[in-house]
């Protein structure tokens, strides 16, 4: 992960250098936020995914252990 947000870093100064003449430290930050914001959304949306995910999971054991407990007699009386 950190070889691939630093691998952004040269091709879009290159680009920024070619379209707006400034300097390399001037670019340095705003580059490193724009990468840092993305980055942040990314890991964000993948603990979102995850979270919902696993209310899934849960919801659908707790739905087919009722199913499989009705499906093989239900319940014991003395419970």
């Amino acid at each position: 992960m950190i070889a691939y947000v630093a691998a952004q870093f040269k091709p879009l100064e290159k680009r920024l250098m070619r379209f707006l003449v400034t300097t390399y430290f001037k670019h340095y930050h705003w580059r490193r936020d724009c990468v840092g914001l993305h980055n942040d959304g990314r890991v964000r949306a993948v603990a979102w995914t995850d979270f919902i995910q696993g209310l899934i999971m849960v919801f659908g054991l707790i739905v087919l252990s009722i199913a499989a407990m009705i499906c093989l007699g239900g319940f014991p009386p003395d419970v």
